[in-house]
């Protein structure tokens, strides 16, 4: 009996190891979600790791590692341990029964603004019997929006104070009864265009023709993500603070406007693969409602410039049909862009220009000033 024992041992052996190289290792399955896809910075969500054995025998030892992408983390922005490589690092070591499915969740953090995905993870396979191991790699396809950094409080209200719109425009440089639908009192901060002169002289005091809320509640925002004339490159510091300025400007004036349009001439997704002029569109939202969708929208766009801003802002000038606030958010100007300022001012529009650069700096001028 001892000896067949003996004989027997080795065939068994023998045998699950071929099985398990056959039928169980190959079959190994990873899967991957996420408890939300849209995540604004700092803020944390639920990575999911779906680790599947259909097979009919055990996996007795399964290590699935992956390493998150440069904008997410285990640990939130500003812990000590942020740059540490580790805190991106992510381990399971389980076994698995036969045809059984177990769940890790990992709670991770965006970090950085963009589209960060996960697609592919690695295996170390035992058989449970000896040392041997058997490593693979499989795919996975999970991708996370992270949003612009909120900037503080104080930043972002004197973003907002910066007045747009106070300066007389070359075109309708006094207001008429077509576009202005109520007379009151001047107040401090009202446009100067919109005075009534007529009314002012005969009255002996100043006179404001309100707006028509399709005329005075509406403003655009051009993002230029090309950094200079001739530089295409990828440059991601200028732009993702121009993105960063165009949130923390959009959800502050949403209280004063209604109407919200953000063009850009950004990349959307990919660079080869991207669409041309994207643009999303805001009306009659709250602060919490602009600043979740534009964050994700704003989190979707690469830092490449699909095309020159120039023939970015000619375009969006052709499909203004009235005359609105344009804030331009840039990180270099130039000749031939103050020439499309003027045309468009020309048209009616009031342009402001918000420079913006790497630091924490950035002012806004009239579109007329000299840089």
């Amino acid at each position: 009996m001892s000896l067949l024992i003996i004989l027997l041992v080795p065939l068994l052996l023998a045998a699950w190891l071929y099985l398990w190289r056959r039928r169980v290792a190959p079959r190994i399955a990873v899967s991957m979600a996420v408890s939300s896809a849209s995540l604004p910075y700092g803020r944390h969500t639920d990575l999911t790791v779906r680790l599947i054995n259909p097979a009919r025998l055990p996996a007795p030892h399964v290590v699935c590692t992956f390493v998150l992408p440069d904008g997410l983390q285990l640990v939130p922005p500003g812990h000590p341990d942020e740059d540490d490589a580790r805190m991106r690092k992510c381990r399971v070591a389980l076994g698995l029964g036969p045809r059984q499915e177990t769940d890790a969740t990992f709670r991770v953090y965006g970090c950085r603004r963009g589209r960060q995905a996960v697609t592919k993870c690695s295996l170390v396979l035992g058989d449970g019997l000896t040392s041997r191991e058997i490593a693979a790699t499989r795919e996975t396809s999970v991708e996370v929006v992270v949003h612009p950094r909120l900037l503080s409080e104080s930043r972002s209200v004197a973003i907002a104070q910066q007045r747009f719109g106070t300066s007389s425009m070359r075109r309708k440089l006094y207001a008429t009864s077509l576009d202005w639908i109520n007379i009151r009192a001047y107040q401090p901060g009202d446009a100067f265009r919109d005075i009534a002169w007529p009314l002012t002289a005969r009255r002996g005091e100043l006179v404001v023709l309100e707006r028509a809320p399709s005329i005075e509640r509406r403003v655009v925002f051009l993002l230029n993500a090309q950094i200079s004339e001739t530089h295409w490159r990828h440059n991601s510091a200028p732009v993702n603070r121009i993105y960063e300025e165009a949130l923390a400007a959009a959800v502050r004036l949403m209280s004063e406007y209604t109407h919200l349009t953000v063009h850009t001439n950004a990349v959307w997704r990919r660079r080869t693969k991207g669409q041309r002029y994207p643009a999303i569109e805001f009306c009659g939202l709250g602060q919490a409602q602009v600043a979740r969708q534009l964050g994700h929208w704003l989190g979707g766009l690469s830092t490449y410039a699909e095309t020159g801003f120039v023939r970015a802002v000619e375009r969006v000038g052709g499909l203004l049909a009235q005359p609105c606030e344009v804030v331009v958010f840039t990180a270099y100007e130039d000749e031939p862009l103050q020439n499309a300022y003027a045309r468009l001012r020309r048209r009616g529009h009031h342009v402001s220009v918000l420079a913006v650069s790497a630091g924490n700096g950035s002012g806004t001028r009239e579109a007329g000033d000299v840089p």
